[in-house]
């Protein structure tokens, strides 16, 4: 508690915010769509991560952009089985970006 400072406090608030807003996303979109096809979807989040470092200027191989491209067919191909883009499918792909 000696270390607690208004800048931790800023940052843990807005961490805790945001993580609100993850979980209270994937709730609300498990609604409405299979448990299976959210978790494929969330998986985006592991290709968003180096593609938006990215565009932050970090240099990452061509490997990385040619895997994450195969992710995406792979996940596209998982959650269209159902030829329907719900809303619970468009909320957790917000999710995966949060």
């Amino acid at each position: 508690m000696r270390r607690l400072n208004a800048l931790l406090l800023r940052d843990s608030l807005i961490l805790g915010i945001l993580f609100f807003a993850y979980l209270a996303t994937e709730a609300i979109a498990l609604e409405s769509i299979h448990g299976n096809q959210a978790s494929f979807i969330i998986s985006l989040s592991a290709m968003i991560v180096p593609l938006m470092g990215w565009l932050l200027g970090r240099y990452l191989p061509l490997k990385t952009f040619l895997a994450a491209g195969l992710a995406v067919i792979g996940i596209g191909v998982m959650f269209w089985g159902d030829r329907i883009l719900a809303t619970g499918n468009l909320l957790m792909i917000g999710d995966a970006f949060l």
